[in-house]
């Protein structure tokens, strides 16, 4: 079974970008012997070009985002009384003008019944001299009028859906007093549904169909309007060089998917962020993307997910990455997971015992100039 000693010596390149410095590796690779025959091969020079990666931790990135209705309405009480009668539960489907809820209207079916008789006594006056055509008149249209006033206090003893829709939630119980302004139910309109999702701005236009992650699904969406990033996502910036808000509209005519499900946007991190070198991202053989950092003087290859794009080099990733980690822009050779990496300053002074520290070894210093 063949395992790799990797040694290296370091050249450090002044003024680099982010610092980064071109490796000279002497790789020796030594094969199992066989009954006890041992083999040797010279070192093979080996040139890495890395840098060391300013990694961020993904919590000044976490927003959520879920599918909300494009139509939610808290239907309020518009007079005051105790509610009498409760005629849906959360979850109930109802039609435009369906009375929700009735607050008790025995005063208003008192009021009615007072304006009806004054207006039954205002058509029987008769004109005299006393009291002209048109006084009688204007009795009469106030009389008629307190009439249709009674009536409409009287309706707004009923508690009625404005649209069609879902109840989502029922706040109030029969015998419960309420006041004017009092929030009985929620109602929602489900057949679309919306969110507000931080993109790409350079990657869609208004009225595009896109697809967004909906919790585990890809699903379509419309794009309705494409405005500035607010304040409190201002963070996001770091991650995109054009990062809008973007309302996505689904439709859900056949009630497949429900209000209040996560979405996910494709600049959210989930792991560790840092900013590497357009070329350093490179095919993974699981699929996907990968990076390959050097930690701990080995070799890893770190699954990464694409964030935003710097310019036309350099581009954010997120992924498994921890303190310390140097990313591999360039390798002369192939490097596999798990090779060992080692300065050469380190091999030949442990070949001379003479135990060189690590703070004064240029290649493994954190305080080395690159």
């Amino acid at each position: 079974m063949a395992t790799f000693n990797t040694t290296c010596s370091l050249s450090i390149l002044r003024g680099a970008a982010l610092g980064s410095c071109l490796v000279m590796f002497s790789m020796l690779l030594t094969s199992q012997p066989a009954w006890g025959q041992d083999e040797e091969k010279e070192d093979a020079p080996v040139t890495i070009e890395r840098e060391p990666l300013m990694v961020k931790s993904p919590d000044a990135y976490q927003f959520r985002f879920h599918l909300a209705p494009t139509r939610r309405v808290e239907v309020r009480a518009s007079t005051s009384g105790s509610i009498k009668q409760v005629n849906v539960k959360p979850g109930d489907t109802v039609r435009s003008q369906f009375k929700l809820a009735a607050l008790d209207d025995t005063r208003q079916q008192l009021n009615l019944k007072i304006a009806a008789a004054k207006l039954e006594v205002a058509k029987q006056l008769k004109p005299s001299d006393s009291e002209p055509a048109a006084a009688i008149s204007a009795k009469q249209d106030l009389a008629n009028a307190e009439v249709e006033l009674a009536k409409y206090e009287l309706a707004l003893t009923d508690v009625l859906a404005p649209f069609d829709g879902k109840v989502d939630e029922l706040l109030q119980r029969e015998g419960v007093f309420v006041t004017p302004g009092t929030v009985i139910a929620v109602l929602i309109d489900d057949s679309e549904l919306t969110v507000q999702l931080p993109l790409e701005r350079a990657n869609m236009k208004q009225g595009d169909t896109i697809s967004i992650q909906v919790e585990s699904k890809q699903v379509s969406a419309k794009v309705q309007n494409i405005s500035g990033l607010p304040a409190e996502l201002d963070s996001l910036r770091d991650l995109g060089a054009s990062v809008a808000m973007v309302t996505c509209v689904v439709d859900n005519t056949g009630k497949q998917y429900h209000a209040g499900q996560t979405v996910y946007s494709p600049l959210i991190p989930r792991h560790a962020v840092a900013e590497v070198d357009l070329d350093a991202v490179i095919n993974s053989p699981q699929g996907g993307r990968q990076v390959q950092v050097i930690r701990e003087q080995t070799v890893r290859n770190i699954r990464v997910q694409a964030l935003g794009q710097l310019g036309d080099d350099r581009i954010f990733v997120s992924g498994l990455f921890v303190d310390g980690d140097e990313v591999v822009n360039n390798s002369s050779v192939e490097l596999k997971e798990g090779t060992l990496v080692q300065s050469v300053f380190d091999s030949e002074d442990a070949r001379k015992g003479k135990g060189r520290t690590s703070s004064q070894n240029p290649s493994n210093s954190r305080g080395a100039e690159f």
